[in-house]
């Protein structure tokens, strides 16, 4: 095999280090691939360390142990393809006393135009492990099944899909795939998708949000969603121990400017659609009141059966299962709203029938989740109303008219949208002109 090998091998490296290195380290070294951004977001790379060490065969060195010997790990590419690639290095064995020559294959395990870029890192890594006094000692070395897989970021993004895509909608699975396989076309452009997950630094998540922006031309809200999805799917990876640091927290979210979608209706445009809707659809003009009233979306209407609605406490119930944010939740019915779903009869259905149906009654099997959207636009096409307005204008219109009703009761506005924070309602009123408590100091005075 030592002859196979020796076959006119072509080594890409610079010359080789001495063969000893007297001089000792001033301080610890880190792998290589943390040490060229000052700003990495990773503190300590020693669960990293710990995987290539027990893949390599090494052990660190131990507080009473001078291991300064070694040679620089260069390399090897034959010039003939019937070879393998292979780096070399030379790491001290304790047991025989003299520096020992070892061989990594792993970059044989990525694609022809990957290959290089993760040899040059792996050799970066493999020197600092040396660096740093890692060696061979068979007394200590761990047993072959402790060595864990050390996975691409290919890979531990693909993983972290797969736990995540349980907890999340069907809907918000193909918007978590779309991401992550534009975020991996980023990363494989910069040849970067087979190396390990620390490669992901926080330079290289403001390079994608700059691509994003400049390259893809998204706006400011697109490129948000974006990061929050990979944002959460790196959060697993952290979970999982496969990184030690998520690479987009404390990246801060862009400003979004409001734009014309979804605008709220003036009362004229109130009076005027109640009245045409409630002709051509009245199932529809149902549906449209359960987003004004109890500010639900459209997926979540969908879902709802008779049985969510709880008539003793004037609540409807969320669960989790329809639910945007994944969590059990409650709104209030206002009275007006409550009886009328009382005068259609909803008391009377089977508690597992679904409100909305393909047979405009409650019956087994539900409507689709866009179904309602599409026969609102076709109404307001038949209106000639623009696309300023949607469906989900109603839920601003309804927030608009119960801030002013409830005399700015920010913690009712707040529960009603089941927002996680005052934070958050506060925002998303200033979002539709509202100063929240603008007046409450007018008379304010000795």
């Amino acid at each position: 095999m030592v002859a196979r090998w020796a076959h006119n091998p072509k080594v890409v490296s610079s010359s080789l280090a001495p063969a000893t290195s007297s001089k000792k380290a001033s301080h610890i070294e880190r792998l290589s691939s943390f040490t060229p951004i000052p700003e990495s977001v990773f503190e300590s790379v020693q669960s990293f360390e710990l995987q290539l060490s027990l893949k390599l065969g090494l052990v660190p060195r131990q507080n009473f142990q001078n291991i300064t010997k070694y040679k620089k790990p260069r390399l090897v590419v034959p010039e003939s393809q019937e070879y393998r690639w292979y780096i070399i290095y030379y790491p001290w064995h304790v047991q025989d006393n003299k520096l020992v020559r070892r061989r990594d294959y792993d970059v044989n395990d990525y694609p022809e135009e990957e290959r290089l870029n993760f040899a040059k890192q792996r050799v970066k890594d493999i020197k600092s492990l040396l660096k740093n006094g890692y060696h061979i000692d068979l007394t200590r070395l761990s047993k072959p099944e402790l060595i864990s897989e050390i996975l691409s970021v290919d890979q531990a993004l693909t993983l972290a899909l797969k736990v995540k895509n349980p907890e999340i909608r069907y809907r918000t699975q193909k918007s978590y795939k779309c991401t992550l396989d534009n975020f991996k076309e980023f990363l494989k452009a910069g040849r970067k998708l087979s190396l390990p997950p620390i490669a992901v630094t926080k330079r290289i998540v403001h390079s994608y949000s700059d691509y994003l922006l400049i390259e893809k031309n998204l706006s400011a809200k697109t490129r948000n969603n974006y990061f929050s999805y990979l944002r959460s799917l790196f959060t697993v990876m952290v979970d999982r121990e496969l990184i030690e640091k998520n690479p987009f927290e404390g990246v801060e979210d862009l400003t979004v400017i409001a734009g014309n979608t979804h605008k709220p209706y003036s009362d004229e445009q109130i009076k005027f659609l109640s009245g045409r809707i409630k002709a051509l659809d009245p199932d529809l003009w149902l549906y449209v009141q359960f987003i004004f009233y109890c500010f639900l979306r459209p997926a979540e209407i969908a879902g709802l059966r008779i049985c969510n609605i709880e008539w003793q406490t004037e609540q409807i119930f969320i669960p989790a299962q329809i639910s945007k944010n994944r969590k059990d939740g409650r709104v209030i019915i206002p009275k007006t709203f409550l009886n009328e779903l009382k005068g259609l009869g909803f008391d009377k259905y089977p508690g597992n029938f679904f409100i909305f149906s393909k047979e405009q009654i409650p019956s087994p099997s539900k409507i689709l989740d866009n179904e309602m959207t599409k026969r609102y636009r076709v109404i307001l096409n038949e209106l000639k109303v623009g696309y300023e307005h949607t469906l989900y204008s109603w839920k601003h219109t309804g927030n608009i008219k119960l801030y002013y009703t409830s005399k700015k009761d920010i913690i009712l506005i707040m529960k009603q949208n089941r927002h996680h924070s005052l934070d958050m309602t506060y925002n998303y009123l200033r979002s539709l002109g509202l100063e929240v408590n603008a007046s409450d100091l007018k008379d304010f005075q000795l």
